[in-house]
């Protein structure tokens, strides 16, 4: 796999199974069309690029009011107040980017968290297993989470935040984000057969929802942490 399309193509892949469409946001190659098409549909999108890493890159766009739009890169934002303007902002780009529908991340004190989990197996192996998870708070003013302010366990993390279910208890809810993994490992394991570990960026929305964020496969595989 190109690692220039690399997450692009883990969508493509990752949609190929049923189970796991809810729990992906609609996604489309960058372009003019498939731009405006997301942002008319959600009215806020994140752009990001396809080979990127540690978050670099990676921009919000927002519908404000009529004309006016608000772009969120790092902790920096732009008003702009013309349409025309807006994709122009990325018309310079010349690697491959995805657009995104932006998912409301489960905040804890206004700032969103999201779930990184690592799923291994043996040498010679192909059954997996979950050895890591942990909750990264996203730094005051970032809009994701590769600039946190703190890790913190994961069930910990949940009941913080400001995620409102009733129904579904801390516990429930890392269930739910396990059953992403292994269904996401599972699609995307016969594209990688050397490997041995991934992480996983898991998001929850406000209501519980579990989303695929992003695999992070790396270029060699030591078996290390992420």
């Amino acid at each position: 796999m190109g690692k220039n399309q690399r997450k692009w193509k883990h969508y493509e892949f990752l949609k190929e199974e049923r189970a796991l469409l809810k729990h992906l946001p609609e996604t489309k190659r960058l372009k003019k069309q498939s731009f405006w098409e997301l942002m008319d549909k959600y009215h806020q999108v994140i752009v990001k690029p396809c080979a990127g890493r540690l978050g670099v890159g990676v921009t919000q766009v927002s519908v404000i009011d009529k004309n006016l739009y608000e772009i969120h890169s790092e902790n920096k934002k732009t008003i702009i107040t013309s349409k025309a303007e807006v994709y122009n902002h990325f018309k310079d780009i010349k690697k491959c980017c995805i657009v995104q529908q932006k998912i409301p991340l489960a905040t804890i004190k206004g700032c969103p968290f999201d779930v990184r989990v690592v799923i291994r197996r043996g040498r010679n192996s192909s059954k997996w297993g979950i050895t890591k998870r942990f909750a990264k708070l996203a730094a005051n003013g970032f809009i994701i989470t590769n600039a946190a302010q703190k890790i913190l366990p994961v069930e910990e993390a949940i009941r913080k935040s400001s995620l409102n279910h009733p129904l579904l208890s801390a516990k429930d809810l890392v269930s739910k984000i396990d059953e992403v993994v292994h269904l996401a490992t599972k699609q995307l394991e016969p594209f990688y057969p050397e490997r041995r570990s991934i992480g996983f960026d898991i998001g929850l929305d406000q209501k519980g929802g579990a989303w695929f964020i992003e695999a992070n496969i790396k270029s060699k595989d030591r078996n290390a942490g992420y």
